[in-house]
């Protein structure tokens, strides 16, 4: 069996952790990993990916909201091999939704099996905490809707409008 494990990064936090340990745990065939490394090299990807970070600007923005560049690298890299399972993880923002159409694509075209371990609210609250810090207190306007903009009306996130907007 072959399994790809992917994440935004592979050291920082919480869900860092749990992918480090998952993917060492992992006795299978083949154990491939994916995610931006943040150790100066010493824990090697299988994909190349950027960051949004790097670019900064409105090219930076326009990277966390949709990164061409990590969902092409994603694609050739799943792209001809036979991978059996694909759990990702905490892939939001440093790696952008992008991925999620490779992911998509993928599945579609070869049937592999996805698993998604969630760390945090992100699938129900762009803030990904439910909470509004410009009133300090729980929120949940967000919950059950598509379009989930109330971080824009409220301004919610933590470091102000832009990163709100």
């Amino acid at each position: 069996m072959k399994v790809l494990h992917l994440n935004s990064y592979d050291l920082r936090g919480g869900s860092e952790t749990v992918f480090n340990v998952t993917r060492e745990n992992s006795y299978v065939e083949e154990n491939l990993s994916a995610f931006i490394p943040r150790n100066n090299g010493n824990n090697k990807s299988a994909v190349d990916f950027i960051s949004w970070d790097k670019y900064g600007g409105i090219k930076g923005a326009v990277n966390y909201i949709y990164s061409g560049e990590n969902y092409r690298k994603l694609k050739l890299f799943l792209s001809g091999r036979k991978i059996d399972i694909i759990h990702f993880h905490d892939i939001y923002s440093a790696l952008s939704p992008s991925v999620f159409k490779a992911l998509k694509e993928t599945k579609i075209a070869s049937g592999v099996k996805i698993i998604q371990t969630v760390h945090d609210y992100h699938l129900i609250c762009p803030n990904a905490c439910l909470f509004d810090y410009s009133s300090n207190r729980i929120c949940e306007k967000c919950i059950g809707k598509k379009i989930k903009m109330d971080i824009v009306w409220n301004n919610c996130d933590r470091r102000g409008f832009a990163y709100s907007f």
